[in-house]
C-alpha cells in the first residue's frame, strides 16, 4: 500500500493571509483616504490590501518555505477585494445622498 502524505499548510496559510488582509485593510484603508473621489479610495484601498498580503506572504513564505504561497495570497485578496469595493463604493453613494 503506498503511504502518500498532502500537505495544505501553505494553501490554508495563503487563504487565511488573503482573507485577514482583504477584511482588516480594506475598510483600515477605505477610512484612511476619506477626503478622496470613490474611485480614487477604491484603488487605494485594493493597493494597500495587495501590499498588506503581499508583505505577510513574504514573511510567511520565508518560515514555510513555500514559494506559490503568496500567489495564493495576493490571489485570494484580490477575488475578496472584488466583492468588497463595490459594496463599499455602493454604500458611500447611498450615504452621501442622503
Amino acid at each position: 500500500m503506498s503511504d502518500i502524505a498532502l500537505d495544505l499548510t501553505g494553501l490554508f496559510v495563503a487563504l487565511a493571509i488573503g482573507a485577514a488582509a482583504a477584511l482588516v485593510g480594506t475598510p483600515l484603508m477605505w477610512r484612511l483616504a476619506n477626503g478622496l473621489s470613490a474611485w480614487r479610495r477604491a484603488v487605494l484601498a485594493a493597493l494597500g490590501a495587495l501590499g498588506l498580503a503581499g508583505l505577510a506572504s513574504a514573511f510567511a513564505t520565508y518560515g514555510l518555505r513555500d514559494r506559490e504561497l503568496a500567489a495564493f495570497a495576493l490571489g485570494t485578496t484580490l477575488l475578496l477585494q472584488l466583492v468588497a469595493l463595490p459594496v463599499l463604493i455602493l454604500l458611500q453613494r447611498r450615504q452621501t445622498k442622503a
